[in-house]
């Protein structure tokens, strides 16, 4: 689906409405009771589901691109831990320390490896159709960006997908509010979104570098070791709203 075709809805009901699904589900559950009808395990009664389309969780920001033609894909932190992991030796230095290393064992690291979240999409798809893809989008970003998502389920993705919110991502990242410290760059990508976010920042309204130019908090890097890509300095990396976004 383009980025020019897709209607624009409000993803806050939806996301309210989805949060409300799964933590009543899980109440009720917890209390022996199911909204299928009757009692748990009685099988009696039919769920409603709400009749929701992707359209109903659309959100302004980067939009999936499928092609690789506008946005150059997200590429796997494999490609980083010979550099940024396993470098520190000494036991005495926790391991975690090391960037990639401390990555792989965060919650970021296991946005789409959690099995709570998955169970949650689960419930959130037999709550509103559909409704996985707006969970998709902030917890697997590779696979949301190449199209992965439409269905809203788990098992459309790849297995390179399951590295979650992982390092090629979060240093795409711009900041979706221009301020007077943002890289010249990020003013033509924000002017060139046809779903620039606006308001405040979050849910997963995020924007990503269109090419491969890495940021991050650093402004004195003596010496670019990656390759073709350029390397830039962003203040937003060193703020927690860039988490938010």
């Amino acid at each position: 689906m383009s980025q020019s075709t897709r209607y624009r809805r409000s993803g806050a009901i939806a996301a309210c409405v989805i949060g409300a699904g799964v933590l009543t589900l899980i109440g009720t559950e917890v209390l022996g009771i199911s909204l299928r009808g009757g009692d748990r395990g009685t099988g009696s009664g039919t769920q409603q589901q709400l009749p929701t389309t992707m359209e109903d969780f659309f959100q302004p920001g980067t939009q999936p691109d499928p092609s690789g033609e506008i946005v150059q894909p997200i590429i796997h932190s494999n490609n980083c831990v010979a550099c940024h992991g396993q470098y520190l030796l000494d036991e005495k230095v926790p391991s975690y320390a090391e960037a990639w290393d401390g990555w792989i064992n965060s919650i970021k690291g296991h946005t789409a490896r959690d099995p709570i979240w998955k169970a949650a999409v689960a419930i959130a798809n037999q709550d509103a159709a559909g409704a996985g893809e707006y969970c998709i989008r902030c917890h697997v970003p590779r696979g949301w960006l190449a199209g992965r998502s439409e269905t809203g389920l788990v098992e459309d993705l790849d297995d390179l997908d399951f590295d979650g919110v992982n390092c090629h991502f979060c240093h795409r990242v711009v900041n979706p509010v221009l301020t007077k410290d943002s890289p010249k760059e990020d003013g033509p990508i924000l002017a060139a979104l046809d779903f620039p976010p606006t308001g405040a920042p979050g849910n997963a309204r995020w924007v990503l570098d269109p090419n491969d130019v890495r940021r991050g908090p650093f402004d004195d890097v003596p010496l670019n070791m990656h390759g073709e890509a350029d390397i830039i300095f962003s203040p937003f990396h060193l703020e927690s709203a860039m988490c938010g976004t």
